[in-house]
């Protein structure tokens, strides 16, 4: 089943294009691909190619995790502003708190989260939830996040 998509804006603007979704995903592993799809169709115009591909390569690691370590549904929240890309990943689980790794630790996966802090410009978890938040600066030159991009998606 695809996901329902709630379109929040989508209208142009001189340095780009303000575009905002969220989606709402069962908690199976199709949700990972299904979210690919919008995003590659909402925003794949929009960004470049590296800039897209990290957007992907961070919404597929949490939702994964949502599907892997979560409770019930899956919301996916992405806002673009022309400048950069917001999102949100929330499941209805209890929360949790990441444990960082121990060097030489050996581990065949759990690394996500650190590919994730990787990828981004900022990351984070709201206190005693399974919501977690990212901003990506999706242009080239300084890497600046504008102010209230975590709003817009929260």
């Amino acid at each position: 089943m695809p996901p329902a998509e709630a379109t929040a804006s989508s209208r142009p603007r001189d340095s780009g294009a303000d575009v905002s979704f969220a989606l709402s995903l069962p908690r199976a592993p199709a949700a990972t691909g299904d979210a690919r799809h919008v995003i590659r169709r909402r925003l794949g115009e929009l960004l470049s190619e590296d800039a897209l591909d990290d957007v992907l390569l961070v919404v597929t690691e949490l939702i994964a995790n949502a599907v892997v370590h979560g409770r019930g549904d899956i919301t996916l929240e992405i806002a673009f502003d022309g400048l950069g890309v917001a999102g949100v990943v929330a499941d209805e689980g209890p929360g949790f708190a990441p444990t960082p790794r121990r060097p030489g630790a050996r581990s065949d996966g759990g690394y996500g989260l650190e590919l994730v802090a990787q990828l981004t410009d900022r990351w984070g978890l709201d206190d005693a939830s399974s919501r977690v938040w990212f901003e990506i600066v999706a242009l080239s030159g300084p890497r600046i996040i504008g102010k209230g991009w975590r709003e817009r998606v929260g």
